[in-house]
């Protein structure tokens, strides 16, 4: 798993009752984390190869308390690399969060600002490196 946790958001730990090949509209997917709280996962958006949108709700744990759900977004865009590295992707990763409250709103904020955006960037990093492990038949 790409989601490692940081600090007191807890890792993803599994994926269960995923509906189809996570390649369609529709598809849904209960995300298992660390802590024992679970959330559902909707696609919402697939533009293969270049787009796919998707959306949380049905959080549990702590974390529900801030928020009702959120929107994500992944695009990949291909750009030539110089002769030594060949094609390259571009990755742009966005995410809106839902908050539940006016009053919890700063609390949120924050957590989605510095700590969510750092774990956010740990996992697109590990991504990369899983992604280029395949590539170059290590992986």
């Amino acid at each position: 798993m790409i989601f490692r946790g940081y600090g007191p958001l807890p890792a993803v730990i599994a994926v269960e009752g995923q509906t189809g090949g996570w390649d369609a509209p529709g598809q849904t997917r209960t995300i298992r984390l660390s802590d024992g709280s679970t959330m559902s996962e909707e696609l919402t958006t697939v533009e293969r190869p270049r787009h796919f949108a998707y959306r949380v709700i049905d959080l549990t744990g702590p974390f529900h308390l801030l928020v009702g759900g959120l929107r994500g977004a992944w695009w990949f865009e291909s750009e030539e690399g110089d002769s030594m590295e060949g094609a390259r992707t571009r990755v742009r990763w966005r995410y809106a969060f839902e908050p539940r409250a006016m009053v919890t709103r700063p609390l949120a904020a924050f957590i989605v600002k510095v700590l969510w955006r750092r774990n956010m960037q740990r996992a697109l990093s590990l991504a990369r490196k899983r992604a280029e492990s395949v590539a170059e038949g290590r992986g």
